[in-house]
């Protein structure tokens, strides 16, 4: 996420949260130093095909690659949701999460369990 709270992958980030993924992992996955993972994530550098179809098939095989890495500005992928019957929740809680910028993404996450449970 950026300094302005934007994302440059939006899909990406909505599903890191669902899943409760850690960049940490990711990044580690890629064997690739923090800071430049940040880079990648909020569009300053490119993930590379490979990092991105290595992601995409360790950790979110259900999810194309050009829908995980699409960045066209549309806002938030909020359609691809747990198929558990709580979409329009989730979507109203990331909705609210990401107008509300003091939150962070852990206080998200919580709050996206407490809801698909």
């Amino acid at each position: 996420m950026r300094r302005d709270g934007s994302t440059y992958y939006p899909v990406l980030e909505h599903e890191i949260i669902l899943r409760n993924i850690t960049k940490k992992e990711m990044r580690e996955f890629l064997d690739i130093e923090q800071s430049s993972f940040v880079l990648k994530l909020n569009g300053a550098r490119r993930f590379s095909l490979e990092e991105a179809i290595r992601l995409q098939e360790e950790f979110f095989s259900d999810v194309t690659v050009n829908e995980l890495f699409r960045h066209d500005g549309g806002g938030v992928a909020a359609e691809k949701v747990p198929a558990c019957g709580t979409s329009s929740r989730v979507k109203s809680v990331f909705s609210m999460w990401q107008a509300n910028r003091c939150h962070s993404e852990s206080s998200l996450q919580r709050h996206m369990g407490q809801i698909i449970r």
